[in-house]
């Protein structure tokens, strides 16, 4: 308990800085960057905040001459980025969490690179496994495709 409350405490605080800042996106922004450079790494995707500035800033010159693998793996984080913005946005503004919107944030995330042969906004049509890569052992099966919508559709 004194772990939550000084948890609790800590994000009061915060809470009331944000408040009192004349635009909280300028520290809120750097925070998400990093945060999709993280969360991206989850699927093999490696960049850096400072990629992903650069693309977001226009700057493309250094970039000129380096791979185009690298550079497809900052562009997917960038979309990645800008999708988890947009869906905030439309939740902000009254759109519920439905499946056209989660659909239409999939169609954004993969626009480009590796996922964009791959039914963007559609739910997925063979079973996966979550597991060790190199290895048999399965961590995680999710839900199998034909129980997929239905899932969904008792989710939202």
């Amino acid at each position: 308990m004194p772990g939550l409350l000084k948890a609790t405490a800590a994000l009061a605080r915060y809470d009331q800085m944000l408040g009192s800042l004349h635009n909280s996106e300028l520290f809120l922004t750097p925070l998400r960057g990093q945060e999709a450079v993280v969360s991206s790494r989850m699927e093999s995707i490696i960049s850096t905040l400072d990629e992903i500035l650069q693309l977001e800033a226009g700057y493309d010159d250094d970039n000129a001459s380096a791979p185009l693998e690298f550079r497809s793996d900052a562009i997917e984080t960038l979309l990645y980025r800008r999708a988890l913005n947009t869906a905030q946005s439309r939740l902000e503004q009254g759109q519920p969490l439905s499946e056209s919107l989660l659909k239409s944030i999939h169609r954004q995330l993969l626009s480009f690179g590796r996922g964009a042969d791959k039914s963007p906004g559609a739910y997925k049509h063979e079973q996966n496994y979550i597991g060790e890569r190199g290895s048999r052992k399965v961590s995680f099966v999710p839900v199998a495709p034909e129980h997929l919508a239905g899932g969904m559709e008792a989710l939202f």
